[in-house]
């Protein structure tokens, strides 16, 4: 049975007839009656402050006082009169306690009678806790702590503050890791955030490797708040990955990203190698930066610090990273392309061609044409070095270059096998490009660094209207209609011969020697035909583009403007972390 409390009473000396003519008296419910008091409408019950709760309705303007019959967990019964405050309110702040749930029936009153109840309004009145997954706790390097949370008070209480006190509680765990201890207090007054986001950097005796543990509550009007309690372990940053590729045989790229997950406080990273070390000494540095960089890629330029660097020479790198008090570091070994006179290409997507959008897996590819030495001799994993006094091979047909590549391949494969390095990652077959990858390796200079097209070369560009001279290529009128040795185009020969040269450091891919190349299906020719790239030592200058080819029959014998180079399928850059 449920108890019942009246917390007030009627008191009066005498009678008053609201409606004089009918004598009905105090019936305030019939809206023909003089003292017909309206019910209120649209009634809202919500929590005001820890320890109150708020009666809404869209007509309380019009009241001066309510009656409240209250049940506290469906077990006490209470029933008394409001007045409204000087903010327009009416406050219940009878008996009001957190975790309890409240249900109301609410009259308009006034000393002639009450109106209608509005019933069955419930609240559940809670002050509750941070969310757990709005606290984050991070550590800003190995001696602070960043604490970052939202609350938005007004979605919780109908009350206006002005500033909150926020506790925080810290422990350390103790050394046998089965207790926390070592307890700080934090007393944290604010102003209210409109936006509900809140922080605090705690940098209070915290050490490299401490495992603290953070509670968090609100202090309102002296009552608290649910607590939310989170841990942290200070650990340094690792290293998420390490991926390197060669870019020829005097290059490799580097690629690092630091896991910034429990602490991106970096204050610098350097990388060296045991040629640099040699040459500059110990603690020499080849990068070094000083800042907090997470994530880079760059390319390390061997030749320019060891001219003796030759084709697949392994490199011991040491990579350093450092935070405000401590450092680690992480040795590995790389190693330059197999193949002396080869570079490597990245993937690309969407890249114009022939009104198309074409895209390419990375690859490496020949900075020359074949040469006739390599071909008598493909047993040579580097060309020789004076490749430039070798005329390109020509007067070849399309299956002629493709068996070449396989009897090339097969003779890599056996000799790697016999040297036991069955498992090398750039063992990969030769084949003839496709013309897509012929096209963006001979137009498209993606950097790797900055993981971005820099560089397109293309000779409307280059020329504008102009006239495409013997700079740019071997083509027409330029040596007497007679190919060039490949790699012709140098400082010593052609003053200036960058203009011929693609992005990528390929020589001769607009002029000397038409190319073979495979079809990747997004341009097929009449009967299944295969397609010659780019002009040769007779094309005249509207040929004597990298954009330019033409199909030719699979069964064409060849001819001495057609000559072809080879391409090896790159994998994915080496990541030693996972090794």
């Amino acid at each position: 049975m449920k108890n019942r409390m009246i917390i007030f009473s009627f008191m009066f000396l005498f009678i008053i007839s609201c409606d004089k003519e009918s004598n009905n008296l105090f019936n305030c419910q019939d809206p023909n009656n003089d003292c017909y008091l309206n019910p209120i409408q649209n009634m809202i019950i919500k929590s005001y402050s820890p320890s109150e709760i708020v009666i809404l309705g869209s007509n309380l303007n019009d009241f001066e006082m309510i009656r409240v019959d209250k049940t506290i967990n469906n077990e006490i019964d209470t029933i008394f009169v409001i007045e409204k405050n000087e903010a327009n309110n009416f406050i219940d702040s009878i008996e009001i306690e957190l975790n309890n749930i409240y249900d109301y029936s609410v009259r308009n009153y006034s000393n002639y009678g009450v109106s209608d109840a509005v019933t069955d309004l419930s609240i559940n009145h809670t002050f509750p806790s941070v969310l757990n997954d709005s606290l984050k706790l991070k550590a800003r390097n190995e001696v602070s702590v960043d604490i970052d949370w939202h609350y938005d008070l007004s979605e919780i209480f109908y009350k206006e503050y002005d500033d909150i006190n926020w506790k925080i509680i810290r422990y350390k765990q103790s050394s046998n890791e089965n207790s926390w201890s070592d307890t700080s207090f934090i007393d944290l007054s604010q102003i209210i955030s409109e936006d509900g986001y809140y922080s605090y950097y705690d940098t209070d005796d915290i050490n490299l490797y401490d495992s603290l543990r953070y509670s968090i509550f609100l202090d309102l009007d002296g009552i608290s708040s649910d607590t939310t309690t989170k841990d942290l372990k200070i650990n340094f940053p690792k290293m998420e990955y390490i991926k390197w590729i060669p870019i020829n045989s005097e290059k490799i790229s580097i690629e690092w990203k630091i896991d910034d997950s429990n602490n991106d406080n970096i204050t610098s990273v350097k990388i060296t190698n045991n040629f640099y070390q040699d040459n500059f000494g110990s603690g020499a540095y080849f990068y070094e930066i000083g800042s907090d960089k997470i994530q880079d890629t760059i390319i390390d330029e061997i030749i320019f610090y060891n001219e003796d660097v030759v084709a697949g020479t392994p490199i011991d790198y040491t990579i350093e990273w450092c935070g405000v008090s401590a450092c680690d570091s992480l040795n590995f070994t790389a190693k330059t392309f197999r193949f002396k006179d080869m570079v490597y290409v990245p993937a690309m997507e969407n890249i114009p061609f022939k009104d198309s959008l074409i895209s390419t897996e990375s690859f490496y590819i020949d900075i020359y044409e074949v040469n006739e030495y390599l071909f008598e001799n493909p047993q040579q994993n580097i060309y020789s070095n004076d490749a430039i006094n070798y005329l390109p091979k020509s007067s070849i047909s399309y299956q002629e270059a493709t068996n070449w590549c396989n009897l090339r391949s097969s003779i890599e494969s056996e000799t790697l096998s016999g040297d036991g390095n069955i498992n090398e990652p750039f063992l990969n077959s030769f084949r003839l490009p496709n013309e897509s990858e012929w096209y963006v390796a001979a137009a498209i200079h993606y950097n790797v660094e900055d993981n971005i097209i820099d560089n397109i070369f293309d000779y409307t560009v280059e020329v504008g209207e102009g006239t495409i001279t013997c700079a740019f290529g071997n083509i027409l009128n330029c040596n007497n209609d007679t190919p060039l040795p490949v790699g012709f185009y140098n400082g010593d020969n052609v003053p200036n011969y960058q203009k011929s040269i693609s992005p990528n450091g390929l020589y001769d891919c607009n002029g000397n020697l038409k190319e073979w190349v495979s079809t990747s299906g997004n341009f097929v020719g009449p009967n299944q035909s295969n397609i010659i790239m780019s002009g040769d030592f007779q094309s005249s200058e509207l040929q004597a583009k990298n954009d330019y080819f033409i199909y030719e029959d699979s069964g064409f014998p060849g001819h001495q403007t057609i000559g072809f180079r080879t391409l090896i399928e790159a994998p994915e850059p080496i990541n030693v972390i996972n090794e």
